[in-house]
């Protein structure tokens, strides 16, 4: 048995554009090129430019990671060169993604996930990370992080969706996994079906202000505990708090989540508001907070 050529036929059961689009890949020298060129191989409305296709352990290209420094460089040129109506970058085993709209501006996972989600019924599982975009849209449930507790959450809500904001996008009708590849499909369903090209169904969305992850690393673990402490009971009072996973604090038009890493002492910064002021001011207020690492 074949098992490539069943994960491809099992994967083009979900593929269905409705209009010609084309797009650019960059696998990233990792795997998905193998599935991706059979996958895409004759598709109707589908004109595929694969870029770093070929695995190779060594990874020249830009190196496995999507979210390191200028990874997404060739992509996005790509996409400009070709005029592509958008793209795409996995990481090395392909269950993350992050997309890239037709003027090579990266769009966020709330966005994707907005898209992906546009035709599901059940609530989305989403991480405390997850912005506006789809907590004002959709009813959500929130989950921990990591893929061992969204799966498990899922399976066990009997939900069609999930998604992180790290680039993982959880499927029940992919047995409640994360696939990268699904979640390209979903995008290519979806855009297909729009008039407007990506980057115009993103922005009518409307605009939010948002800080990418950040990360603080301080001098032990213990530390990042009693800071995390400290944050809490520091806007306790004025916010609702969340701590499904770690921390989370809304305050109406902004907020922000910390999260603990399990193997560093690093504390990890998502941010959001709705007004670009007050992202600003919190943006500064809450590094200074963080920043200030005495115990």
């Amino acid at each position: 048995m074949n098992y490539l050529d069943s994960y491809v036929e099992f994967l083009r059961r979900f593929l269905a554009p409705t209009r010609p689009l084309k797009i650019v890949l960059d696998c990233s020298d990792g795997v998905t090129g193998v599935v991706l060129s059979r996958l895409f191989s004759g598709a109707k409305n589908l004109e595929v430019v694969l870029i770093n296709a070929e695995p190779n352990p060594d990874f020249p290209s830009h190196g496995p990671n999507p979210l390191a420094r200028s990874a997404m460089r060739k992509v996005t040129d790509a996409i400009k060169r070709e005029q592509a109506d958008f793209g795409a970058i996995f990481d090395a085993d392909g269950d993350r993604v992050f997309f890239v709209d037709n003027l090579g501006a990266e769009i966020s996972a709330d966005a994707a996930a907005r898209i992906m989600a546009d035709e599901i019924k059940t609530p989305i599982l989403v991480t405390p990370n997850a912005g506006y975009l789809m907590r004002d849209w959709r009813e959500v449930r929130e989950g921990r992080i990591g893929h061992a507790f969204m799966k498990q959450e899922l399976r066990e809500q009997n939900l069609d969706f999930g998604y992180e904001s790290s680039g993982h996008y959880y499927f029940k009708e992919f047995f409640f996994c994360d696939s990268g590849i699904m979640a390209l499909i979903k995008i290519i369903n979806a855009v297909s079906r729009s008039p407007l090209t990506l980057r115009q169904i993103v922005k009518s969305f409307g605009a939010v202000y948002r800080l990418k992850e950040k990360n603080f690393r301080l001098q032990s673990s213990e530390l990042v505990s009693k800071k995390l402490a400290q944050i809490e009971a520091a806007y306790g009072d004025a916010a609702k708090i969340s701590k499904t996973d770690d921390l989370r604090v809304e305050a109406g038009d902004w907020w922000f989540s910390l999260h603990i890493s399990h193997t560093e002492p690093l504390l990890r910064l998502n941010l959001e508001a709705k007004d670009k002021k007050v992202f600003r001011q919190k943006k500064a207020e809450i590094f200074s907070f963080i920043s200030d690492s005495r115990p």
